[in-house]
């Protein structure tokens, strides 16, 4: 793989791989955690503004370091003046160039709108966990596993017009996960949020390394995430199509560089419909939760994980 940049805090005192990551003197891969990937570097994340400087070439930089000091003296003169959308908050802490080299596709790519139509606290969090909580049922509890705008309709639901209004306004975003086993002497990211707007997909997820029997080579377990409407072209592709699209992107992000990509079993991609709730900005969700709130006896649980969620929709 291409030498590139990492901002772990341990590479002074660590050997260092190919990859930038850095490795035990056996070749283990220490704990590095999340990282962006974004021009062939690896930001880390959560990412701060010197962070995002040190990785910037000079013209960047110096556009970047511009625009965050005048995002910073705007933000002295409008002290109580609050970010109402994923745009502001962004802008307001990084500045408008790196917003717009750094963010605004990504978000894109992600949530399939502009960041200026997202909430704050989508911005805010970068990555909103689902949080998970004990389910406690008695006999007279009452389980939901629908989407909270599936379960206003007009036709079974005792929700007002407006709370039908704001569920008819909630919008989802669909997952399509494609499995891949790359074989390399060269430690794998645990995880990678892919900034670069040139490639669909939008998370590569390292689930396990092993020794191959015959060699000293390793084999990374990936799981490349792509994000979409149930309309896209990309949903309506077969298996095959989608495997040989994460190989290819992949090697475009130079990835696979002296690896070999083994194809997965058949079957092995997942399509989940209508996953994440699109964090748009405005009351919309709020008005929906306040609803469903009233009924004490309704157990709200995830459609495909089968676990209670105290806000019950995940983010990404």
């Amino acid at each position: 793989m291409d030498s590139r940049s990492t901002a772990s805090q341990t590479a002074s005192r660590a050997p260092v791989s190919s990859t930038g990551l850095v490795v035990d003197p056996v070749g283990a891969i220490t704990v590095c955690d999340s990282h962006i990937y974004y021009r062939d570097r690896l930001f880390t994340y959560p990412l701060s503004p010197t962070n995002a400087l040190k990785h910037l070439g000079p013209i960047d930089l110096a556009l970047t370091g511009l625009s965050y000091l005048k995002a910073w003296s705007t933000a002295q003169l409008n002290l109580e003046k609050t970010p109402k959308t994923a745009e502001d908050w962004l802008v307001a802490r990084f500045g408008r160039h790196l917003y717009r080299i750094f963010f605004k596709s990504y978000f894109e790519k992600v949530w399939g709108v502009s960041a200026a139509y997202l909430s704050a606290d989508c911005a805010a969090q970068s990555v909103l966990a689902a949080r998970t909580g004990s389910l406690s049922l008695s006999s007279q509890s009452a389980i939901s596993a629908l989407s909270l705008a599936d379960s206003i309709q007009p036709s079974n639901s005792t929700a007002s017009p407006a709370v039908e209004a704001a569920a008819n306004r909630l919008r989802y975003r669909s997952l399509i996960v494609v499995p891949l086993l790359i074989e390399s002497t060269d430690p794998f990211p645990q995880q990678l949020y892919v900034h670069s707007p040139e490639v669909a997909v939008g998370r590569i997820h390292h689930y396990k390394r092993e020794n191959t029997a015959k060699s000293n080579s390793r084999i990374a377990r990936l799981a490349l995430s792509y994000f979409c409407d149930d309309s896209d072209p990309i949903w309506q592709m077969n298996d095959n199509a989608l495997v040989e699209l994460a190989i290819r992107e992949l090697a475009d992000l130079r990835l696979t560089v002296d690896c070999t990509v083994h194809r997965p079993k058949p079957n092995a991609v997942i399509r989940r419909s209508q996953t994440y709730l699109v964090p748009f900005a405005g009351n919309s969700l709020a008005i929906v939760q306040g609803y469903r709130n009233k009924f004490e006896n309704l157990q709200v649980v995830d459609r495909n994980k089968q676990r209670q969620y105290q806000h019950h929709e995940v983010f990404v």
